[in-house]
């Protein structure tokens, strides 16, 4: 899979591969790359040129395996322009096919996921851990604080942000 090796995603852009195609979802490259991917095609893809606002970015972040890379990956994502509040799903292909279902933020996903470090990085540039999920045009429970065990250290986080 490209998002795994670095050579063969560097090929395929060479070759003209568009870094913000997207699947019938609407996912991107980067998207699966942020996910599931190798920091350094994170890396090539955006010095390709791909789109942080296409694809639920930071959702694809916050569901990564944590690491010492979680922080600078978000923070990287946030400062080129991915909202940090932002709902999955919101394009129009994605909304279409998933109208009904809840949708979330990445913080949701963090604190579903246990991904400290993306939930600490989420709630450093301003997410709101009272936001609650969406199902068509209408809020509802739970917020990524009501996702938290009482007592646990991410609850802890996120009070630190209330």
């Amino acid at each position: 899979m490209a998002v795994m090796n670095v050579s063969f995603s560097d090929q395929l852009l060479k070759l003209g591969a568009n870094p913000n195609a997207e699947s019938t979802t609407g996912e991107t490259a980067l998207s699966f790359a942020l996910r599931e991917g190798t920091i350094n095609v994170v890396g090539k893809l955006l010095a390709a040129g791909a789109d942080v606002t296409r694809g639920d970015t930071l959702h694809s972040a916050s569901k990564r395996e944590p690491s010492e890379d979680t922080y600078g990956l978000i923070a990287t994502l946030i400062h080129r322009g991915a909202p940090v509040d932002a709902y999955q799903w919101e394009n129009g292909r994605a909304k279409t096919i998933r109208y009904g279902y809840p949708q979330s933020t990445a913080l949701h996903i963090a604190c579903k996921e246990g991904n400290y470090p993306a939930a600490g990085a989420l709630l450093a540039f301003g997410a709101d851990p009272r936001r609650l999920k969406k199902r068509g045009e209408q809020l509802a429970a739970p917020s990524p604080f009501d996702l938290t065990a009482p007592h646990s250290d991410m609850r802890r986080l996120l009070e630190r942000y209330m």
